[in-house]
């Protein structure tokens, strides 16, 4: 097979890539070095450890964590309330925590996390969504480079970081939309599984109708009221109570936090990953902000349902853009929350586009720049970066995807090389 000549476009086109990858790479090796120094320090220091030192480690995997700690020993507080449960925080690592915003579908799980001590608990998380992930998206005849890339990407590790849902969630995003035709029990209730983090889910529905996969949609409505059901059981219907009532409350007031950026204190949204949050971070107000989010939220329901109801679209094209469009849906999100774009962006590579390439190396570094950006330009980027891989996947979905163990397709008579053309 013909090898594409060398010239100076080229060897532009790679040395951009090489300089959009590097600082992905240096994040992750920055990472798995404090990450194996901290495994180490929890197992076997636990003399040098104070309480606060922990949940400062553990970050979001510390609010699952007290909530579980407060279900486990039925300690009469709200869970939804943002003083209360701050408070609560504040007895255990004699610091704040943020407030619990996850459905009470997934606070069986936080208990089940309490029971392990929080270091021990943080890492065996991480093992596991690793691990889940890994199966989820190989079972979806991702090529393994593009998993195992993506899983180093700064999205991931910032996830991992966190010890957040993004990385499972986004597994099993793309493990149901996958299944949905080709199995649609299993795809449907892969995709119930996402009641533990909604906003991942609110185009499967539009998947399902689109093509008419009414199995699909029965197999995800059955896996809802499961989920929801067990709950409701477990707690009594109290806690959806407050989650309806109080949690909503408290979501709006870290959706509309304001962008200070003069009094220098952290801010979530710093972060964040929506149009909503990219107006506000110029100053817009609220009201116009929601009409934008609204008008934007509406384009992307209706590009998801066109996507669905053409055939032509190979199947894990047809995937990547849901998983793109569902980040355009509401106005909360972070970059933690592009695990699943970053790993299946990657399947857009081929050894004879090297400015594409380059193009997706950039945007796999990209979250690694988010919150400096934020901070130094007063602009959220994230949303603009969304554009552009949804422009990229958009302009090359008809394009037969990677498969596993290449990089495109060749001839059938000819050889197919390990890595991909």
């Amino acid at each position: 097979m013909q090898r594409p000549a060398v010239n100076f476009s080229s060897i532009l086109a790679y040395s951009a890539m090489c300089l959009g990858v590097l600082p992905g790479l240096a994040y992750a090796k920055v990472y798995l070095a404090h990450l194996l120094w901290q495994i180490g320090h929890d197992w076997t220091g636990w003399a040098g450890v104070t309480r606060s030192s922990i949940q400062g480690s553990c970050y979001d995997f510390a609010v699952f964590w007290a909530a579980g700690t407060a279900l486990r020993h039925h300690i009469a507080i709200d869970l939804y309330d943002r003083i209360q449960f701050s408070n609560w925080g504040r007895m255990l690592f004699h610091s704040p925590l943020p407030p619990l915003l996850y459905p009470p579908a997934i606070l069986p799980l936080f208990i089940v996390f309490s029971w392990l001590p929080l270091p021990t608990s943080y890492d065996v998380f991480n093992l596991a969504s690793l691990t889940i992930s890994f199966f989820l998206l190989w079972r979806c005849d991702i090529p393994r480079w593009c998993i195992a890339a993506g899983m180093i990407g700064p999205a991931v590790v910032f996830n991992l970081c966190l010890g957040q849902f993004g990385l499972l969630g986004g597994a099993l995003l793309i493990f149901g939309l996958c299944r949905v035709s080709s199995q649609p029990w299993l795809g449907g209730l892969s995709l119930s599984l996402l009641a533990l983090k909604p906003q991942y889910a609110v185009l499967a529905p539009v998947a399902a109708l689109a093509s008419r996969n009414w199995t699909a949609i029965i197999a995800g409505l059955l896996g809802v009221v499961i989920f929801t059901s067990s709950s409701l059981f477990i707690f009594h219907g109290a806690l959806w109570w407050d989650f309806l009532h109080q949690g909503r409350r408290t979501l709006q007031g870290v959706l509309t936090v304001p962008f200070d950026y003069a009094s220098g204190r952290d801010n979530y949204a710093y972060g964040g990953a929506s149009v909503f949050w990219m107006l506000r971070s110029l100053h817009v107000s609220t009201n116009i902000a929601y009409l934008v989010q609204g008008v934007v939220s509406l384009s992307a329901l209706v590009t998801a349902w066109n996507v669905w109801r053409d055939t032509r679209l190979p199947h894990l094209n047809r995937v990547l853009l849901t998983v793109l469009l569902t980040m355009f849906v509401t106005p909360y999100g972070y970059i933690n929350d592009l695990c699943a774009a970053s790993i299946l962006l990657l399947t857009l590579a081929r050894r004879h586009t090297p400015w594409r390439n380059a193009a997706l190396a950039w945007l796999w570094s990209a979250p690694l720049f988010v919150d400096f950006i934020t901070r130094r330009m007063h602009f959220l980027i994230t949303p603009v970066l969304l554009t552009c891989a949804l422009a990229l996947a958009w302009r090359y979905r008809y394009e037969p995807p990677l498969q596993p163990k290449r990089i495109s397709l060749s001839p059938p008579h000819q050889k197919q090389p390990l890595l991909a053309e």
